[in-house]
This record gives structure tokens, sequence and C-alpha cells, in this order.
């Protein structure tokens, strides 16, 4: 299995990334799965493909916002581009109905 964060390189997100990384490698690890790290600056979607892609990766898990009208339209959706033009299968898990109304 193979891990990665595609994140900008503002203050601390390098860091934080990398400490979150850790810790669910091990995680992995102890599951005898084999863990890689990538970080990479640029557009998300257009990273997520290119690492995807140089690594051979057969699944992706994304995170999703929840984000609706408006602001899905201006914001766009990193996970619909990657599922769009990925040669591998995407899973996307959404936040839970409770974190979503506490909004």
């Amino acid at each position: 299995m193979r891990e990665f964060v595609i994140g900008s390189d503002q203050a601390g997100t390098k860091e934080r990334g990398r400490q979150v990384l850790e810790r669910m490698g091990r995680r992995f690890r102890r599951r005898g799965l084999a863990v890689d790290h990538v970080f990479a600056q640029g557009n998300p979607a257009e990273e997520i493909l290119l690492a995807a892609e140089r690594h051979r990766t057969d699944l992706i898990v994304m995170g999703s916002k929840g984000l609706t009208g408006l602001d899905r339209y201006l914001l766009g959706s990193v996970s619909r581009k990657v599922a769009r033009h990925v040669l591998c299968s995407v899973l996307v898990v959404r936040r839970s109905v409770a974190k979503r109304e506490s909004r």
C-alpha cells in the first residue's frame, strides 16, 4: 500500500503532513503493508495524477469536503478530477453526517 499527501508548502503544512504520514505508516506497517510517502507542490489533482502514474498506484483513497452549489463550482472538486482522469480505482470518503451538520 502506498500513501500520498499532496499539499501546499505553507508554514507547518509539510511538517504536519510528515507527522500524520509517519503515524499512519506505523499503523499500516504493523499490519504488514508497505507505505511510501510523497510530498508535492502544485495543482492537487494534477500532482495526484502524476504521482499515481509514476508509482503505478492500484487505489487512491481521498477525502471529500462535501462542497455543494456555488462553492463546488468555484473551487472545483479534486476528487472528481482525479476519479475522471486516473487509470486506477478511486475511493472517495465523505465526512460523516454529524460533522457536516455541525459546520
